[in-house]
Parts: structure tokens; C-alpha cells; sequence
């Protein structure tokens, strides 16, 4: 019995199926080749941009690598690395008899770079060196908080933590000694940028007179001759990291800046206490607004104590203006000492009492000036009428 199902069956090919497909084709070939071509087309515009675009990245890299490279390290290194300006120590302000009025006194700005000591170092002096800074620095932050602080920016990648920002040089050196800190800048760690703090040992004695200088404002002696105090500012080489702070390359300064230099007064400090001192007890007993004392010592002219005191509240003086030299005030009878002491200087006048007007002091003595010393009298009055001469004098001349 012959299966009906087997007599219809194709024989297989040896061929491959692709070849017979195309022999089967026939005359529709010229179409099955245009039909391919576009289908092959199509798929190339769906992946070409991002065969462009791929090309044009590895292109670029490889040209920023080779050809470009230099040239942008070059322009990323001036970007992070620059001058930055040392200010020159500022020259000191004396006293005739040497005391110091005004100085810059040194003080450092003392940061750490967590991530600069290797992780062995770290972990080992971490503890130690956070008891150190809570004993030595702000005692209000615990040795635990400390050590937190420390990880943490360590683990944050931080480069620049401020630890304190008012070290003294002797407090600078002990701070080196410390775990962690001893094993170098560049293994330990720690930065030290120094600045200069100008004060007055005295506090407000003569503070208007020693005055200060601003980038908007100068005042007094150290406004007036700040070309002389401020000396030339040096360079160094810093680098930007990150949190925008400024670390330097290295110890050295490219310009060593140029110290200013010393301004001696004649102001006495003694004269000067004395002159504030008594100022004050009389602005106070009469309420005044403000007040000024010139002390000049005669012989030579020189001014020797200049007080200027205003009103601040009930009984408070502070020194903030110069009223004995930035206002102008009529200077009433306390410019007959002047006038007359250059009467007597140039023979104009005498300390000779006349006898008639003594005998006239004399005579009101008994009845209406009872009290009074004939001869002061008689001399007051002789030297009120040589000003008064000497004044109309001048206004003749006018």
C-alpha cells in the first residue's frame, strides 16, 4: 500500500536556501535587488548618527590626547595655580620716649588637608590629634566631635578645614609637635597662612591721633604717612582646590615682600593720659557735646598730647573725631595766653602792675571788690588794654 502523502513530497536541495530562493526568483530579481538595497539603506540611516556622533568623540579625544593636550593642561594649570599678594609687615608707631602706640602683630589662619596623610597614618593619630585640638582650640567641641569633624571630611574628600583662625607664632610651633602634624606638611597635613592684626597696646589712648588706614578710609598718622609704614607687598604661588580656598605650591615666595617702616611722635603717653583724663572729668561735670586738649611742650613746639572726646551716651567719651584739627572754632579768651606771651616776648609788654591802677584796685578792695589782690588786678587790666591795642592794630592793617 503506497502512502498518498509521500508521492507529493518535494525532493530536498543540496544547495543553500538563500541561492535557490534567488534561482527561484526568475524574472523578479531586478526587484528583490532593489528591495534589498533600500532595506539595507534604511537600516544604515537609523544607526548613522550614532556612528557619526561616536566617531566624532573617539576623533576629538584622540585629538585633545595628541594634539590639543598640552595646550589645555597648560590653560587647567593657570586656571588652579596663581600669584597671590603677601602683604609687607607694617611699620610700628612710637611714642617720643619709645612706647609703642600701634604694631601689626603676627598671627596665623591654621586649616588641615585631611585627605593628604595616608589612611594608616590617619586612623593612627586621629584620635590623639582630636583630644588636642579640644583641649587647645575651641573648647566648646568635644574630642569626640572633633574626631567626627575629621572623618568626615577625610570621607567628603574636603581639602581645606579650618581648625583656628587666631594662632600665635609660639602656639603655631606647639601645634607642629602635635600627633599627626609631626610627620610634615605633605604627610600631616596641616596649613598655616599667616596675616598681620595691627593693634593699639594703650586701647583708646590717643586712638583718634594714631588713627587707621582702610581700602575707603584714612585717619590720622597712620593714614597720613601709610606710604612710609606699608613697605612692598611680596608673591607666591598658590593653587585653587576645592571649596574655592588657596594652597600653597610651596614655603617659599616667589617676591619676599619689603617691611614698612617706623614712625616715631612726640606724643607722650604719660601727658597724653593726663590730658584725656582731665578732659573727660570736666566734658562730664558740664555735659558737653564734645571737647579737645593740645598740650605743646614750649621750648621746642612740639605737640606732645592731643584729646578729642565726643558724647556717646549719659557720662560716655569716645575718642572719633579730631576736633582740635578737622573743625574750626573761634578761640575765644584761651587765645589771650598766645597774645600775650608774644607781648612779652617781643617787649611790648611787661608783668609790671601800674601804680595807679593798683591804687585804684586798692581803693575798690575796701569797698565793692573786697577780696580781691590789688596788684593781680592792676595786671589784668594793663594787659587787657595791650591786646586790646593790638587788635585795633590789626584791624588797621586790615
Amino acid at each position: 500500500m503506497v502512502d498518498a502523502a509521500a508521492s507529493h513530497t518535494v525532493p530536498l536541495s543540496d544547495t543553500p536556501p538563500l541561492r535557490d530562493l534567488w534561482r527561484f526568483a526568475g524574472p523578479h530579481r531586478p526587484k528583490v535587488v532593489l528591495a534589498a538595497t533600500f532595506s539595507v539603506l534604511n537600516k544604515a540611516f537609523d544607526v548613522a548618527p550614532e556612528l557619526l556622533i561616536g566617531a566624532a568623540v573617539v576623533f576629538r579625544a584622540v585629538q585633545i590626547q595628541t594634539v590639543d593636550g598640552e595646550r589645555y593642561r597648560s590653560k587647567a594649570d593657570s586656571l588652579q595655580i596663581r600669584y597671590q599678594t603677601i602683604e609687607a609687615d607694617r611699620g610700628n608707631i612710637y611714642s617720643r620716649s619709645g612706647n609703642l602706640l600701634a604694631a601689626s602683630f603676627p598671627y596665623f589662619r591654621v586649616a588641615v588637608d585631611p585627605g593628604c596623610a595616608g589612611e594608616g597614618d590617619f586612623h593612627a593619630h586621629v584620635d590623639s590629634l582630636a583630644w588636642y585640638l579640644a583641649r587647645h582650640t575651641d573648647k566648646d567641641r568635644s574630642a569626640a566631635a572633633w574626631r567626627r569633624l575629621l572623618i568626615d571630611a577625610r570621607r567628603d574628600g574636603k581639602r581645606y578645614l579650618v581648625l583656628d583662625g587666631k594662632v600665635t607664632y609660639p602656639e603655631l610651633q606647639r601645634m607642629r609637635r602635635w600627633p599627626l602634624f609631626r610627620l610634615g606638611r605633605y604627610r600631616g597635613g596641616l596649613i598655616a597662612e599667616p596675616y598681620n592684626r595691627r593693634e593699639t597696646p594703650y586701647g583708646q589712648l590717643a586712638h583718634r591721633t594714631i588713627g587707621y588706614k582702610t581700602d575707603e578710609v584714612s585717619v590720622g598718622i597712620e593714614g597720613r604717612h601709610n606710604a612710609v609704614l606699608s613697605g612692598q607687598n611680596g608673591k607666591r604661588l598658590v593653587r585653587r582646590i576645592a571649596g574655592g580656598h588657596l594652597l600653597p605650591v610651596n614655603d617659599q615666595y616667589e617676591i619676599e615682600p619689603v617691611d614698612g617702616r617706623d614712625v616715631v611722635t612726640t606724643l607722650d603717653v604719660g601727658i597724653q593720659d593726663v590730658a584725656e583724663t582731665a578732659l573727660e572729668e570736666r566734658l562730664v561735670y558740664h555735659n558737653a557735646k564734645y571737647g579737645s586738649a593740645i598740650v605743646m611742650e614750649v621750648k621746642t613746639g612740639a605737640i606732645v598730647a592731643i584729646a578729642n572726646l565726643k558724647r556717646v551716651g549719659p557720662g560716655e567719651y569716645l575718642e572719633q573725631y579730631n576736633y582740635a584739627i578737622g573743625d574750626r572754632t573761634e578761640p575765644g579768651s584761651t587765645f589771650k595766653l598766645a597774645s600775650v606771651l608774644a607781648l612779652f616776648e617781643d617787649g611790648f609788654d611787661d608783668l609790671e602792675a601800674p601804680v595807679d591802677l593798683t591804687a585804684k584796685y586798692r581803693r575798690k578792695a575796701a569797698t565793692a571788690l573786697a577780696g580781691v589782690d590789688p596788684v593781680y588786678a592792676a595786671m589784668v587790666e594793663k594787659t587787657d588794654d595791650s591786646l586790646g591795642r593790638v587788635l585795633a592794630t590789626l584791624d588797621e592793617l586790615e
